[in-house]
């Protein structure tokens, strides 16, 4: 019992002293005057300059500025139609899908793409991750791997390029070995560039006739394949750099820039070298004119005899003999090219002259 009433007594002076602390803090004076500053600490190391990253790339030079000026004239930048932003079409008609597909692997973006870009320099290099030269490494710097064949090509640099220009599927699938083939859509073909498939000399149909399919060419060996001869020395901002054309104006007329043909083939004045894209030119306008008389397609511009102006043929539909519908997606190939044989000769001419058999 005693000891229960010392335990209460010291529960009390305790409760009494915690109360009494309270009291005296919440009843302080106001603070006094500060007192006086102490010394001043060492200094610290300087930073880096905010602008030291900036000058990497943002010198006093006219470089950077001579490259914008080039894009701003190229097709890239103005005829890239990023409106079509669906997931079937925007990995190649936009920025944000073509990065996008660039670290999937996928052919189509996973959805649409809400306010889309168009071609810019965030396309092909990247831009502003580091702040250092690695801002201009590609986007892309794998092997191509083709759509329609799934044969892995090495373009060097020029891969970035090829998962565009290349072909696409046609729907539905071709079958050489059904009797009939029924094509339902106008655009039946290999969509608008087919480069990389006839650099590498794969997505044509091979049917047979008198020619062998040559799927390797000189011009495979070209190290970085298509930016070797796009992007050679830039001629104002008309030809080579970064408008990747390969034509200028000079005195008015059209001149072929064979700055990047002359290491290889010293005495060229233009790319009719050997008289081949004449000969290519002749043999697809044969080709042209057997589909005409089976009246198999529909000429864009009329019955044009230019043959500039025959990748603007488009399929009729309507159900064919599979070999010929075959011939025709090879003109077709072979047109949007758009090389006359420049890309691979020898696969070109095959393509074309064993499409011509075909058809008659």
């Amino acid at each position: 019992m005693k000891s229960i009433h010392s335990k209460t007594v010291w529960l009390s002076i305790w409760g009494v002293l915690i109360f009494a602390t309270m009291l005296f803090a919440s009843c302080e004076g106001p603070a006094g005057k500060d007192g006086l500053a102490g010394k001043d600490g060492k200094d610290g190391k300087d930073g880096a300059d905010g602008t030291q990253n900036c000058g990497t790339c943002h010198d006093a030079s006219t470089d950077l500025f001579a490259k914008q000026l080039q894009w701003a004239a190229s097709d890239h930048a103005t005829n890239t139609s990023f409106e079509r932003s669906g997931a079937s079409c925007a990995a190649c008609h936009t920025s944000d899908g073509f990065r996008e597909v660039a670290v999937t692997g996928e052919s189509n973006t996973a959805a649409a793409i809400s306010n889309p870009t168009g071609q810019n320099c965030r396309t092909c290099h990247t831009i502003h991750e580091t702040y250092t030269n690695d801002d201009y490494k590609l986007t892309y710097e794998k092997k191509a791997k083709l759509r329609t064949t799934g044969v892995e090509f090495d373009f060097g640099k020029g891969s970035l390029c090829a998962q565009c220009h290349q072909a696409r599927t046609t729907t539905p699938a071709l079958d050489l070995n059904a009797e009939t083939y029924t094509l339902a859509n106008f655009r039946f073909g290999p969509h608008y560039g087919a480069a990389a498939n006839v650099i590498a000399g794969s997505g044509a149909f091979e049917l047979a006739g008198s020619l062998p399919y040559a799927n390797t060419g000189a011009h495979q060996n070209i190290q970085n394949s298509c930016v070797s001869c796009h992007m050679g020395t830039a001629y104002g901002n008309q030809a080579g750099g970064h408008t990747m054309k390969m034509k200028y104006s000079y005195n008015s007329a059209m001149v072929d820039n064979v700055a990047v043909c002359t290491p290889c083939h010293s005495s060229a004045k233009d790319f009719n070298i050997s008289g081949y894209q004449s000969e290519m030119k002749d043999l697809a306008t044969l080709v042209r004119k057997r589909l005409l008389e089976l009246d198999m397609i529909t000429p864009t511009d009329g019955v044009d005899t230019d043959p500039v102006n025959y990748n603007h043929d488009y399929a009729k539909v309507g159900t064919y003999p599979s070999k010929r519908a075959a011939a025709l997606y090879n003109y077709i190939f072979i047109m949007r090219d758009k090389s006359w044989g420049i890309h691979n000769p020898r696969y070109t001419k095959a393509v074309l002259q064993n499409a011509l058999e075909a058809l008659n």
